[in-house]
């Protein structure tokens, strides 16, 4: 698809992003999410812009994420996409968010996940 970066500098490819609609950008939310992995790429305001503005569609993907290895791309997730998502993904997203709060991994406490995912407990 075109509308996905091929590298971190890839504008072109965000430009076509956002002028795509929802319903053929949904199916690649996966491949767009990673894009944000580290959030000083070019790309990735680009990216989380389109993101938010889904719903539902985020949480499987982002639960994926926050249940995964990578603390980096957790603490850009949690700084930067979820402060702008919507209330029922941050609902749906609980499970994740209370493991990573409360029984972090050594990772997830050096990088401080684990208190930034406190701020999303409800």
């Amino acid at each position: 698809m075109n509308f996905i970066p091929s590298d971190k500098f890839d504008i072109q490819a965000c430009k076509q992003l956002e002028v795509t609609p929802q319903d053929k950008v949904q199916p690649f939310i996966s491949d767009l999410l990673v894009w944000i992995q580290d959030y000083n790429w070019p790309v990735a305001p680009f990216v989380k812009q389109k993101l938010i503005q889904f719903d539902k569609e985020l949480i499987n993907p982002l639960k994926s994420v926050l249940s995964g290895d990578d603390v980096i791309w957790k603490y850009f997730i949690l700084t930067e996409l979820l402060p702008e998502v919507k209330n029922n993904v941050l609902s749906s997203l609980q499970p994740e968010l209370k493991q990573i709060a409360y029984s972090p991994s050594e990772e997830e406490k050096s990088e401080e996940v684990d208190k930034l995912a406190l701020k999303y407990i409800t």
